[in-house]
């Protein structure tokens, strides 16, 4: 299922940017010889790079491994990856002298450095992109494609699966909860405290949910069929 796939990605890209935080703060900590030299791009020494690329490195890092909306990680993912390339492009043959102070603290050469750097960076970049391109593609063109969309008993988010996935136990996307992939049948109902409509399957009718809106605490059971 490409929504495992996708979820294999993520985890797997959480733990590649910790571990390029990991270095980056290592290298910094063992004071590898940076000195006073400066960035030529940004103009700011390379320690305190280092020390702004790692911190970025990480966050992104914790909301792979932590956070939910799948949207939201990718295009952090695609943003950075992307940033990366820009900034090793802008570097050009300085780029070299960078990596040097930091393959030290690996105890690897330079070259090896580098060419690590470049598969991660390539894997994020390519990932990230082909999993939100097959999410646009599969919300644009899912139900003309053998595709159905139900909704999350936990937390109300839509799922668009394949037909042939019908009655399968997954981990809901948005909330990493179980839920069965049912056909849908759809209700609708107003929130009782901000009144936004909420949509959800006729067999979460009666389970208390948080509303996707305000975070309120509701009971399915006012509905109007769509």
């Amino acid at each position: 299922m490409p929504t495992t796939l996708i979820r294999i990605f993520i985890y797997s890209a959480g733990a590649l940017l910790l571990a390029a935080a990991s270095a980056v703060f290592m290298t910094n900590w063992a004071n590898a010889g940076f000195g006073t030299a400066h960035d030529p791009i940004f103009g700011i020494t390379i320690r305190n790079v280092f020390w702004i690329v790692g911190g970025i490195e990480l966050a992104v890092a914790l909301v792979c491994l932590f956070g939910r909306p799948t949207s939201l990680q990718l295009t952090l993912v695609l943003w950075l990856s992307i940033n990366l390339v820009v900034y090793r492009l802008g570097l050009a043959g300085s780029f070299r002298g960078s990596i040097g102070n930091l393959s030290d603290v690996l105890g690897i050469s330079p070259a090896m450095a580098d060419g690590l750097l470049k598969i991660v960076v390539l894997y994020l970049l390519t990932g990230s992109f082909l999993s939100l391109l097959w999410l646009w593609m599969r919300k644009k063109f899912g139900a003309a494609n053998g595709y159905l969309k139900t909704s999350c008993v936990s937390c109300g988010g839509h799922i668009n699966f394949s037909t042939q996935n019908l009655g399968q136990k997954i981990a809901c996307p948005h909330c990493q909860k179980e839920t069965i992939l049912r056909k849908p049948d759809l209700l609708k109902m107003s929130c009782f405290f901000c009144q936004e409509h909420i949509e959800f399957p006729t067999h979460a009718l009666g389970e208390k949910i948080k509303c996707p809106h305000c975070n309120n605490d509701i009971t399915l059971k006012e509905q109007v069929n769509i």
